[in-house]
Parts: C-alpha cells; sequence; structure tokens
C-alpha cells in the first residue's frame, strides 16, 4: 500500500544527511532557480521496489551539493517525460489534421448543439464557404429547407442515442451557398469524449453518379424500345414474306396447275401447238423460280458467304435493278479479303435497307453504293438524289430502326444526312478487330461499276 513520504522522512534515504530547519522551495537559492515547475507532490521509490507518493513539507536540515545535484536530475528527467509526451501528442494532432485536410470527401465535426467545429478543404469546395463562415456557424444552413425540419430531429436522435457501430450512410441532398440543393451520401460516426459527444460527418457529391445512373436508365430504357420495335420489324418483315408466298407464288402456282389440268384434257390438236403451251409453261416455272431465288437471297445471301461482302453487295446492286429498275452505281476500295461474317452480314443488310428505302421512299431510280475498309474498320455509304426526310424523327418505317439496332450489336455507328428535297446519305462505319482481318492488298485500288 502507498505511503506518505515527509521531507523529514525521505531527503535523509535519497541524499543520506541530517535534517535542518527550511522549506524546500525557498531553502537554498540554487534549487529553486532550476526547480521552478518541481510539484509539492512527487512519488519517490520504495525499498519494495514499488512507489509511493510522497508530501514536500518544511523540515530541519542543512543542504549538501549532492542532495541539490540529484533533485536537479529528478527534476530534468521529469521535464524531459513532459515535453516527450507533448511533442508526441503535437505530432498526432498534425498528423490528424493533415488526413482530415487530404481526404476526398468533404468532413465536418459538429457539437450537440449542431455548430460546426471542424471542416476541411473539400467540404469548402462542396458547400461554396470559406472555412471561416463554416466553423463556428449552425450545419443547419448546409441543409435544404425542405429537409430542415426531418434533418434536426434526426440529429437530435442521432445525438440522443448514437448507434453502437458508426458509421451509417444517408442518401439525401444538401444546400451550396449559392442555395442550390445537390445530391449527398452522408456517413455519421459519434465521437464520445469527456467533453461530450460530437459527431463527425463524411459528405460525398453524389452528382456525376446520379447523372451517370441517370444515363444508364435512359440507355437502358432506349435499349428496350428499340429491341422492341426490332421484333417489330422482324414480325413485320415475316408478314411481308408470308404475303409474298401466298398472293404471288402460291397463286402462280395454283393458276399454272389449273392451266397444265386444262392442257390435260383438252390436249392441242397439232404439235406445234403444244410445243407453244410448253413453252409457255416453261418460260412461268422459269419466272416462279427466280421468284423463289429472289425471295431465298432476301432470308439469307448464300453469295455473302462463298463470295464475300463485295460480291455479295456488287449482286445486291443487280438485282435491284432488275427487279424494280434502280440504277446502282457500287464502288469499293481496299476492302479486305475476309470479313467477319458477324460484320459482313450487319454492312450488307444495311445496304439491302437502305436500297428498298431509296426504292419506296425517294421516287430516283439513281442511287450510290460505296464501301471501303482498312485494317480496323469498314466503311458503308449509300446515297440518293430523291425526296429525303427529316433525319431528325426517328421513322420506324424506313428501317431505321433495325439499321441501328444491328450496328449496335457489332459497335457499329450511323449517321444520317437527310434533306426533304435533297437527298439522303447514310454512312456507317464499323470497327473490325486487328487480329481478325490482315492487312489491305496494297496493289488493290478503286473501281466503279455501273448496273443498267
Amino acid at each position: 500500500m502507498a505511503r506518505q513520504w515527509t521531507w523529514r522522512s525521505f531527503v535523509p534515504r535519497i541524499c543520506g544527511l541530517a535534517l535542518g530547519v527550511a522549506a524546500f522551495l525557498h531553502a537554498h537559492p540554487a534549487l529553486a532557480a532550476v526547480s521552478p515547475h518541481l510539484q509539492p507532490q512527487i512519488t519517490v521509490p520504495e525499498s519494495g521496489g514499488g512507489t509511493s507518493p510522497g508530501g514536500i513539507v518544511g523540515g530541519i536540515r542543512e543542504w549538501h551539493v549532492i542532495g541539490i545535484g540529484l533533485f536537479c536530475l529528478v527534476e530534468a528527467l521529469l521535464i524531459v517525460g513532459l515535453l516527450v509526451r507533448r511533442e508526441a501528442r503535437v505530432r498526432t494532432d498534425e498528423w490528424f489534421q493533415q488526413v482530415v485536410e487530404t481526404a476526398p470527401t468533404g468532413m465536418l465535426m459538429v457539437d450537440r448543439d449542431g455548430t460546426v467545429l471542424l471542416a476541411n478543404a473539400q467540404a469548402e469546395a462542396l458547400f461554396g464557404y470559406n472555412r471561416g463562415d463554416l466553423l463556428g456557424r449552425p450545419v443547419d444552413r448546409l441543409v435544404p429547407e425542405y429537409l430542415l425540419e426531418r434533418f434536426l430531429t434526426g440529429r437530435a436522435k442521432f445525438v440522443a442515442a448514437p448507434p453502437t457501430l458508426s458509421g451509417a450512410r444517408i442518401d439525401t441532398f444538401a444546400r451550396r451557398k449559392d442555395g442550390s440543393a445537390f445530391p449527398v451520401e452522408i456517413g455519421l460516426s459519434a465521437l464520445r469524449t469527456p467533453k461530450g459527444t460530437f459527431v463527425l460527418a463524411t459528405v460525398t457529391d453524389l452528382t456525376e453518379r446520379r447523372r451517370v445512373e441517370e444515363e444508364l436508365r435512359a440507355s437502358q430504357q432506349e435499349q428496350r424500345v428499340l429491341t422492341g420495335r426490332l421484333l417489330e420489324a422482324q414480325e413485320a418483315e415475316r408478314r411481308r414474306i408470308a404475303r409474298e408466298l401466298h398472293d404471288d407464288l402460291n397463286q402462280s402456282l395454283a393458276l399454272l396447275s389449273i392451266e397444265m389440268e386444262l392442257l390435260a384434257c383438252v390436249p392441242p390438236t397439232s404439235a406445234p401447238q403444244t410445243s407453244q403451251r410448253m413453252r409457255e409453261f416453261a418460260a412461268r416455272v422459269k419466272e416462279l423460280s427466280s421468284s423463289v431465288h429472289d425471295l431465298s437471297h432476301q432470308l439469307h445471301p448464300s453469295k455473302l458467304e462463298h463470295l464475300g461482302l463485295v460480291a455479295a453487295l456488287k449482286g445486291l446492286c443487280k438485282e435491284r435493278n432488275r427487279s424494280h429498275g434502280l440504277i446502282a452505281t457500287f464502288k469499293y476500295d481496299a476492302v479486305p479479303e475476309s470479313v467477319p461474317a458477324d460484320i459482313a452480314l450487319c454492312v450488307y443488310r444495311v445496304a439491302q435497307e437502305a436500297l428498298w428505302n431509296v426504292v419506296k421512299h425517294s421516287g430516283t431510280l439513281r442511287a450510290t453504293v460505296e464501301l471501303r475498309g482498312s485494317a480496323n474498320a469498314i466503311w458503308l455509304r449509300v446515297s440518293d438524289d430523291g425526296d429525303g426526310f427529316d433525319s431528325s424523327v426517328v421513322n420506324a418505317g424506313l428501317g431505321l430502326v433495325s439499321m441501328r439496332e444491328r450496328l449496335n450489336l457489332v459497335g457499329g455507328e450511323l449517321v444520317i444526312d437527310s434533306h426533304l428535297a435533297g437527298g439522303t446519305r447514310i454512312d456507317v462505319r464499323v470497327p473490325v478487330p486487328v487480329a481478325r482481318v490482315p492487312e489491305p492488298e496494297p496493289e488493290l485500288v478503286s473501281t466503279a461499276e455501273r448496273f443498267s
């Protein structure tokens, strides 16, 4: 158990001197000069290995130089210990200040009354106040008016009963100096100290995150709309093919079958007449075969698979000329011999749709199809000099939706330049992975073919 050492009892133990009559702090000028911070209560060692607090009181003694030196040494050690502790505390405070100041989020510390006690540089940037306008002011002015009542209620509950685990996060809105509100995420931590409970808040601006999320939602909605329109376009194409099969091929075959049955029932009276009817039947069968071939080509262009993109587009221009009288000029330059199948099919379908639009909507009989390539991209342009349309309005009837959707699947881009009286130009760019396409042959030169 600790015991009290008086001046009379512990000085002889330290210095080994006889007692004298003196007051400790005033007994010797040298000791008083070197020990201005010495307290009247110190701790001295006991012989048993422990320590005891000892009160220094007046006593009778005669000072010796060794005693004064020992007391000076004790005082020096005490002072050094205090300085070391103060330096460590200062260094810790500096580190804390640096961490707070360089934090990527705004940081505010408020007391239980809502007064701001600490704010970092990021908080200044977020709210538009300088630090002097934040410190010592109520935090309420950083809250929009329509959220103030809810904020005050929540802050009172948080301070009265802080959560056991700090780090509660809230998505809400804050108010800048100019009065504008902006979305924030606030993290709250309770700091319990002898002086009371303080709240440390980290504030993160969510403006950019909300913008990206909104763009993503809009993009997803647009994707759903485009997908729906593409399905509608596919259904419309199926209906068109069904009509062609029923109204054209089926009716023609039925009529041909009836005429052949009549011929069998009432044969011609002469061989030349029979030959003439057979030639007529052969011509009609050939015409039906051509119609089936065209329909099959629309469903799946076999020429694209076996001969490549250039040959398939060349054949497409010929087919449009033969079936609809469209004079399509085809030009190509530096197109790789091997184009990935998905990209080739996409470019072919876009050209097919664009030429079909020229036939149906432009009112002209002339169009130009240009194809060029490089090691990393394919470019397609389909243009005409007929009646244009307002390109700012998406018209599903023109097949623009299906074009865009096809290009989206291969990372392509579509640019439409059309004027009501100035014709239409459709530009397509599709990236091609370098590893999938060989370098273009240097001797390949531009050629142009016109089909009439």
